[in-house]
């Protein structure tokens, strides 16, 4: 699970999730901290600089930090496509809850609403097609989301 709310409505660009990604590295390594942390390691690196015990243990948490922000994004990357396709499913469900158009007859038992008829199940049919393709993580995730009606008491 991410930082995705997967109950909401709210779908995140990937430029959110690289801000929301890079803040949580910031909130730990401020800017002027990466800055100062590079220089050491690119001079280590050309054999410029040694850096001290203290020095390589910040290099390790900062390694660490951005390997789990990094973690952060693919999940919420990964929630975030979950979450499309429960939207997706509801808004088809939605469609799917509407009431079947009824024939309108004539005199002569002649159909007068046959293209509004011929929508209905157009519309019906990719709708059921968007319920019928989702995962079953999907699925789960969109019954919790939309639980069944309680079944009523019976009274004896």
């Amino acid at each position: 699970m991410s930082f995705v709310n997967l109950m909401g409505k709210d779908l995140w660009s990937e430029a959110d999730i690289v801000n929301r990604t890079e803040t949580m590295i910031a909130s730990e390594f401020p800017r002027d901290a990466v800055a100062i942390l590079n220089r050491k390691t690119t001079g280590a690196v050309l054999g410029q600089y040694a850096m001290t015990v203290a020095e390589q243990a910040e290099l390790e948490r900062y390694a660490q930090i951005c390997a789990a922000a990094r973690q952060a994004g693919i999940d919420a990357r990964a929630d975030n496509v979950l979450l499309t396709q429960v939207l997706d499913m509801e808004v088809a469900q939605r469609r799917l809850d509407i009431p079947l158009v009824e024939p309108v007859l004539d005199d002569q038992s002649t159909v007068l609403n046959q293209l509004d008829i011929d929508t209905d199940l157009t519309e019906r049919s990719a709708a059921q097609s968007v319920i019928d393709s989702a995962t079953t993580e999907a699925h789960d995730l969109f019954v919790l989301r939309n639980p069944p009606p309680p079944e009523p008491e019976v009274v004896v």
